[in-house]
């Protein structure tokens, strides 16, 4: 019973962070809701595996909430931060069922961390690019350009945080990052007069950057 309200108030956040902010911004998202709704019944049941079934379906919710805010290489963070606290709400309610699942499931945990992962890297983003101003001037602009790009790479993941080679034109997309990468980088470099705390921020959001599409590109290696 305690599991079935923990979720039933995870299901109603769910509900209304959709109605709120759907996928693509979209402000009908009966069909999401009703599908949420659907599932309440089955919290309710002492069924181990359709506990764990659920547990992994509201994950796949959740990251597809996160991936929401990401459209190509952009991260829409003054968007993700009107939603931090709800989320994070939503993040940990999500813990506490998964950490009391018998038996213990690795894989969903697994999910889990890498959710929290996405998460937390989208705060920092978003706290780092509230420090510059988007329209200013040219170091800013890629400063910026380069933290939403950071956040966008997860969007090429799948729920364990590998590369996702089901994703249409994932391979394009992870080669059009890299290509992006290099492009500032020698754009950065041309610039005459920038701040330091503007070059320190970049160079830090471009080495992460592409250590994250070297361990992608060595994933879709392995999958090939």
């Amino acid at each position: 019973m305690q599991a079935c309200l923990v979720l039933v108030t995870v299901l109603s956040f769910v509900s209304k962070f959709t109605t709120g902010y759907n996928l693509r911004g979209s402000t009908s998202p009966k069909a999401k809701d009703a599908n949420l709704n659907h599932r309440v019944c089955h919290y309710c049941t002492s069924n181990p595996s359709r506990e764990q079934d659920d547990a992994t379906n509201l994950l796949n919710v959740l990251i597809k909430q996160l991936e929401g805010f990401i459209i190509e290489t952009q991260f829409k963070y003054t968007q993700f931060e009107k939603h931090t606290r709800g989320m994070r709400h939503f993040l940990a309610t999500i813990r506490a069922h998964v950490e009391t699942l018998d038996p213990y499931d690795t894989d969903i945990m697994n999910q889990l961390l890498f959710a929290e992962r996405i998460f937390e890297a989208m705060v920092m983003a978003t706290e780092n690019a509230s420090k510059f101003n988007y329209w200013g001037t040219t170091d800013h602009y890629l400063v910026i350009s380069m933290i939403e790009l950071n956040v966008a790479l997860f969007a090429l993941c799948d729920s364990n945080g590998l590369f996702d080679n089901l994703l249409e034109l994932s391979i394009q997309k992870l080669y059009m990052f890299e290509n992006q990468i290099y492009q500032w980088k020698r754009e950065f470099a041309q610039l005459k007069h920038y701040s330091t705390e503007a070059f320190e921020v970049f160079e830090d959001e471009r080495i992460k950057a592409e250590r994250m599409v070297y361990f992608l590109k060595g994933q879709t290696s392995m999958q090939t």
